[in-house]
């Protein structure tokens, strides 16, 4: 019983090992971005008008230089997730609000000249403090020309928040408590075999 332990642990590490470095490997890694967000973009409060936007974490978006990604490693990318968080209270109107965040991702001056490649939308009440968590997830296989540009190294991302309110003098009051980007790396085989 003892020589099979002996045989069969030295195995399973090799396995695990080797599986490892394969190509299915994915590493994946987050980047905080809440810090690239100004005190002003992580709390405040918005009149809430026909048409209110909020761009984060900028009207330019976040760089890709600013992921920590070394230059050579983008090629590697295979999905890109980002979540944020926060707490909403929405005062001044008796009738639900509709946000609609959207992720952009663009090579300009602005991520925000791109077309939303994702949205998702979110409904308020008023009323008292509201969590909501919203995740966008890029994958390379639903989107290949979305992830050349990924792939190039240089783009742009950032996230509008836009809120359509059929009243007037809607108040909404924010605090962002998470903006969080996750990058999945393609690992080639450090071995080739």
């Amino acid at each position: 019983m003892l020589m099979k332990r002996r045989i069969v642990l030295p195995w399973a590490i090799l396995l695990l090992l080797l599986g490892a470095c394969s190509k299915g490997t994915v590493l994946t890694f987050a980047v905080d971005a809440l810090p690239f967000l100004t005190d002003e973009d992580r709390q405040g409060q918005l009149g809430v008008g026909q048409n209110t936007s909020l761009e984060l974490p900028d009207a330019r978006g976040l760089s890709s230089a600013d992921l920590g990604v070394p230059s050579a490693l983008f090629t590697s990318i295979a999905g890109l997730a980002l979540e944020l968080d926060g707490s909403f209270a929405l005062s001044g109107t008796t009738e639900d609000l509709t946000v609609t965040l959207g992720l952009y991702l663009g090579d300009g001056d602005s991520a925000f000249q791109a077309t939303a490649p994702v949205t998702e939308t979110v409904m308020l009440s008023p009323g008292p403090i509201q969590q909501r968590r919203v995740q966008f997830d890029l994958d390379e296989s639903a989107d290949p020309e979305l992830f050349a540009l990924i792939h190039s190294g240089n783009f742009l991302i950032g996230v509008r928040l836009t809120m359509v309110s059929p009243a007037t003098g809607a108040t909404l009051d924010y605090t962002l408590t998470a903006f969080q980007l996750g990058v999945s790396l393609r690992s080639g085989p450090l071995f080739p075999f």
